[in-house]
């Protein structure tokens, strides 16, 4: 019986393009840019030379948009989000845009008021149950 391959298309791309070959007699080790997550797929973020792309993390498509690294990350639709104040924190739950929500609830239910940009509670803004 035939064997059945059962690498994800990251693992099998990554396995196809970064293979280590000898020339004359030397290891020449390919330069590898393909990158796959714990589970097989594609990363969502790739990276070269400080400047990056978002990544279909199931076809390995790489997105238009590009960025310095650091200073943004890709969302689930392989989208750059600008990472600000609020998602750099993890504290308060921030919108997909980055600022932060502006009423914040804790697990009991006690909910109260923030600046959208800088998260700071707003005087008075308490409310003891989630509405």
């Amino acid at each position: 019986p035939a064997l059945i391959d059962t690498r994800k298309d990251c693992e099998k791309k990554r396995d196809e393009e970064c293979k280590k070959t000898f020339l004359g007699g030397q290891l020449i080790e390919v330069e590898c840019h393909v990158t796959c997550d714990e589970e097989g797929w594609f990363m969502t973020e790739s990276c070269q030379h400080k400047r990056c792309r978002c990544v279909d993390k199931y076809t390995g498509k790489q997105m238009d948009a590009e960025f310095e690294m650091g200073t943004h990350y890709c969302n689930s639709e392989s989208e750059p989000v600008y990472i600000t104040i609020c998602n750099r924190q993890s504290k308060l739950n921030c919108t997909s845009e980055g600022f932060f929500e502006s009423t914040q609830c804790s697990t009991a239910g006690h909910c109260y008021c923030v600046y959208s940009d800088t998260g700071d509670k707003v005087y008075k803004s308490d409310n003891p149950q989630r509405t």
